[in-house]
């Protein structure tokens, strides 16, 4: 098989199976695939003012994946590019409010700041683990345990396997210890 023509498959088809999964999802929500398309379409570029905010939510996490691409394909695991993000929003908040220049030249001071504040937290977690012995503790998001809890209440998944292994894949990622609510129910099984 031609090998450009697998890349553009291996592209295209996880957008495709990812658009019917949501399709599907919104159908079991017994929704309107199309209407809910339509609606989120308008609602994300009916003005420009929208559209900006499209780009303000979606260009940090774009630059967040791509920092995440180069960790993947150095055969690492990034788990705080949340506060990364954070980090650099601070220092690039702190360049625009205090710096002094035009605004040609402050934009890139302000996307360098940023660079620097997410370097500077990672590299104080990277030097507590690595020089230190500090152990790593992940917390499993709020939202995350709350979808999976959903998920098996309507009896999609199973609850117990699914908990586990979203637990387990933190544990791979590098964390020593592991902050969740499902702590209790994880310890009783485990115990049983």
């Amino acid at each position: 098989m031609d090998r450009r023509l697998l890349q553009i498959g291996l592209t295209i088809v996880p957008l495709v199976l990812a658009l019917a999964a949501t399709a599907l999802l919104i159908v079991l929500l017994e929704s309107d695939p199309i209407r809910v398309a339509e609606t989120a379409w308008s609602g994300a570029f009916a003005d420009t003012r929208r559209l900006a905010s499209v780009f303000n939510f979606w260009i940090p996490l774009v630059l967040a994946g791509i920092g995440l691409a180069v960790t993947f394909t150095a055969g690492l695991w990034n788990i705080g590019i949340e506060g990364q993000m954070v980090m650099g929003a601070i220092f690039a908040s702190w360049g625009a409010q205090f710096i002094d220049l035009p605004n040609m030249a402050l934009i890139p001071v302000c996307v360098a700041l940023a660079m620097l504040g997410g370097m500077l937290w990672a590299l104080l977690a990277g030097l507590l683990k690595t020089r230190f012995g500090v152990p790593t503790v992940a917390y499993q998001v709020s939202g995350e345990f709350a979808m999976l809890k959903a998920a098996a209440g309507h009896g999609w998944v199973d609850g117990d396997r699914v908990m586990d292994e979203a637990l387990l894949s933190i544990r791979r990622a590098g964390a020593d210890a592991i902050l969740t609510y499902a702590a209790i129910e994880v310890a009783q099984r485990l115990r049983a």
